[in-house]
């Protein structure tokens, strides 16, 4: 240093020599934090970039020695959170962060500072790994799930040979790749929901394997959810021919009678449509108001179906017997879809009922249609049947009813069917009778069965009063004639 010189600092002050020779000294020691910082960042970019590198093409089921290689980038996550530890990988960043919350729309952790509004010291893992891992995720299975739903199809697409787009900057658009150059397959609904299964299970069993951070697994599933399910809820349940909305109508549409799946009452449900319909439920689940576009086709479904029987009592084109056993049919159809295939959820359950009760009670025919059939099931339909198969009958008739908002109407009908059986003698069972009004007594109190009880009481009463004239009769045309009185005299 000139000693015998002064030397001007930045304001034009004067430093002496010793001065100014402290000032370097303390740049000087300066230097190697920053240069310990400009590599920390580097590091992290470079080891960024090449963890990226390999995670994709073992998504694309490309990785050769993949257990090698994924021990290997667990070593180098694990380094990256370590440089987060120790206060080396950190940098600051003025940008706001997204919502004002510190995290995205994922969940992903930012270092926010309230009162400032800005982020401060976020972490090498951060910013150079979690936030590009989980946006590469995020466009990977974009354009992975629209690709294949763009070209989506009906039951009839297996075909497994799918155009690659490969490339450095190219993420993948199909779930299994080659390089055949074929068009891509046609994905069926169902096809989608098991390998998006797939997907979701082996993102969760790379985080694991790659000791991801529980919030960076958390906003990796968000994202692997979102991209694969939410986004594709309507299309899934709309697809024609293999949708959850078709997959319905099939179930729906089963044949009555004696056959395989059906049970005692001869309603064939088809059991292998709905466990395809409880795959999709199951699916659906992980994002809870996906369910929502589900129980929208249960109640479109059932709503079409019964407005068609209603339709058929309308024009006279079938009995009303057929207006009740069809709606019986669909109850227990769609009962087994809202028990087995939507794992009995209690919304689901409501909107079964609800669709029911709408197109049933669109006006008094429902209320008509159930009593004869009620009236024809006492006469004939149980007659010489076990108490077992009496009470599954009636059980079924009274599900039913509880669907009729104005009970009173089906009261007003079924009485007069009652008083016609009781009075012709037509009933086939006594006690079938009486356990129907027990159990509609069960149902809407003592006062709405008070009228059909008393006219069983008056038709007992009648039978005791007829026995005890019979009896007397009998009695009086064995006794002696008492001796004639000749009145002339």
């Amino acid at each position: 240093y000139d000693y015998g010189n002064s030397h001007d600092d930045a304001k034009g002050n004067l430093k002496s020599p010793p001065e100014l020779q402290f000032q370097q000294m303390q740049q000087q020691a300066g230097e190697p934090q920053m240069m310990q910082s400009q590599m920390t960042q580097t590091l992290g970019n470079v080891t960024s970039s090449l963890l990226l590198q390999v995670i994709h093409q073992d998504r694309l089921d490309r990785l050769e020695d993949a257990p090698q290689r994924m021990t290997l980038l667990r070593c180098m996550i694990g380094m990256l959170i370590e440089l987060e530890a120790s206060g080396n990988g950190s940098f600051n960043d003025s940008m706001m962060a997204n919502n004002g919350t510190g995290r995205d729309n994922y969940g992903s952790r930012r270092n926010f500072n309230a009162s400032s509004g800005t982020t401060n010291t976020i972490p090498v893992y951060q910013r150079d790994f979690e936030e590009a891992f989980l946006g590469e995720t995020q466009d990977f299975y974009r354009m992975e799930s629209a690709s294949r739903l763009s070209h989506a199809g009906g039951l009839s697409g297996n075909n497994n040979d799918v155009n690659d787009i490969d490339g450095e900057n190219n993420l993948a658009l199909n779930f299994n790749s080659s390089s055949s150059g074929k068009p891509p397959a046609k994905y069926s609904a169902m096809e989608y929901v098991q390998r998006a299964k797939i997907r979701l299970d082996q993102e969760r069993d790379r985080a694991t394997t790659l000791a991801l951070p529980e919030p960076t697994r958390t906003a990796l599933l968000r994202i692997v959810e979102t991209e694969l399910i939410e986004r594709h809820a309507k299309t899934l349940v709309d697809m024609e021919g293999s949708g959850f909305a078709s997959i319905l109508k099939v179930v729906a549409s089963s044949p009555v009678g004696a056959g395989k799946g059906g049970g005692e009452s001869g309603v064939v449900i088809d059991h292998n449509r709905v466990a395809d319909l409880a795959a999709m439920y199951d699916l659906f689940s992980r994002v809870p108001s996906s369910v929502n576009h589900l129980r929208d086709a249960l109640s479109e479904r059932i709503r079409l179906d019964g407005r068609a029987l209603v339709r058929d009592q309308e024009t006279n084109s079938a009995p009303p017997s057929a207006f009740v056993k069809g709606v019986l049919a669909m109850r227990e159809r769609f009962d087994a879809v809202v028990t087995d295939a939507m794992r009995g959820e209690k919304k689901a359950q409501k909107r079964m009922r609800e669709a029911f009760e709408d197109f049933l009670n669109a006006d008094a025919r429902a209320a008509n249609c159930l009593a004869v059939y009620v009236d024809e099931l006492l006469r004939i339909g149980l007659k010489g049947a076990d108490e077992r198969k009496v009470e599954m009958e009636l059980d079924r008739v009274i599900v039913i009813f509880r669907y009729l908002s104005d009970k009173d109407v089906f009261e007003a009908y079924y009485k007069n069917h009652l008083a016609k059986r009781l009075l012709g003698n037509k009933s086939g069972s006594e006690e079938a009778e009486r356990a129907m009004v027990s159990l509609l007594k069960a149902e809407c109190g003592y006062q709405f069965t008070s009228k059909l009880e008393g006219m069983f009481n008056d038709m007992r009463i009648s039978k005791e009063t007829a026995e005890k004239y019979r009896a007397y009769k009998k009695k009086e045309a064995n006794s002696p004639s008492p001796p004639l009185i000749d009145l002339r005299d």
